[in-house]
């Protein structure tokens, strides 16, 4: 966890979103990172990406959180971020590999036409 976190406040996260949002290849992108989105301190994921987002995808947001809360009510803990930068769309998701897939089940069905 302390390494996770000198990593995110060492922008380690942050120079891969602006990398991935500033490929000029002129494809689009997409930008997943795992974990960081819960309520504990050292969960600063969300907070460092948001500032590069520059719009959030808040319907994509919520269709994760409500649509993982049927499964589990420890899905109302998650701050999943979604959002575009540049040509990339960010995706940041919760830590644990369940939750991963689940919210990917969700994400993917729409990728073509965000990415598009």
């Amino acid at each position: 966890k302390q390494w996770y976190q000198r990593r995110v406040r060492g922008g380690v996260l942050n120079r891969a979103v602006e990398q991935a949002a500033s490929d000029n290849t002129g494809q689009a992108h997409l930008f997943i990172s795992s974990g960081g989105t819960g309520l504990s301190p050292h969960d600063v994921t969300v907070q460092a990406i948001s500032p590069l987002l520059e719009k959030q995808a808040t319907g994509i947001m919520s269709a994760l959180v409500s649509k993982c809360v049927e499964k589990t009510p420890f899905a109302m803990l998650s701050n999943p971020l979604v959002g575009i930068s540049g040509k990339c769309l960010v995706v940041c998701l919760p830590g644990s590999k369940k939750a991963v897939a689940e919210n990917l089940d969700i994400i993917f069905p729409i990728l073509g036409h965000v990415l598009d």
